[in-house]
């Protein structure tokens, strides 16, 4: 219970400081331009890093006890809790730099419709994403392989985690590199 009330504050104070900003037409993100938006700022990297110690203990917990649900929805869930602690190691890298790419400026040059990521500097967006959402996805996908027969089941489950964990520390490592993950010129 402590530490799902940890993460309902957090992520509250979080989505409270976007949509006040948001409200106020500010960006949310490494904005210190006023006093005010530095104690936003400075709100929400509190509420992270404690959400991140929570998550580490949800890691931990997941891992470690029997979870009531079929064993290959466990696996994902476990997966899913341990990849998303890199969401902190692309979110904290973001936060030092004050921008999500690295070796260029962000916004700067092409970037992907819809998402914003750049073509052109390793975007640290990418990883952020994947690593995110793998605690949605797998879980997904090993209900979604339910009726399939066990071998194929766990075939298609591990190569949908292997691909998932693949490109969540793929692009964690290109993004650190500067790569992006689609080049402008492709």
């Amino acid at each position: 219970a402590a530490i799902t009330w940890t993460l309902v504050a957090t992520m509250a104070v979080e989505l409270i400081a976007i949509s006040l900003q948001a409200v106020r037409g500010t960006p949310s993100h490494f904005n210190t331009s006023t006093r005010f938006d530095t104690l936003i700022w400075n709100l929400m990297l509190v509420a992270i890093v404690i959400a991140f110690v929570a998550l580490v203990a949800f890691a931990i917990l997941v891992t470690t006890r029997s979870l009531d649900c079929d064993p290959l929805v466990a696996t994902a869930i476990r997966i899913g809790a341990w990849l998303l602690l890199l969401t902190a190691v692309s979110g904290f890298a973001m936060g030092g730099r004050n921008q999500h790419t690295v070796g260029g400026v962000d916004g700067a040059g092409q970037l992907l419709p819809v998402t914003g990521w750049s073509r052109e500097y390793g975007d640290l967006r990418v990883p952020h994403f994947f690593a995110m959402h793998a605690i949605q996805a797998l879980p997904l996908v090993g209900l979604a392989v339910s009726r399939l027969g066990e071998r194929a089941r766990v075939v298609v489950f591990g190569t949908v985690a292997v691909l998932w964990i693949a490109i969540s520390i793929g692009t964690l490592i290109g993004a650190f590199a500067g790569r992006p993950l689609l080049r402008g010129d492709v």
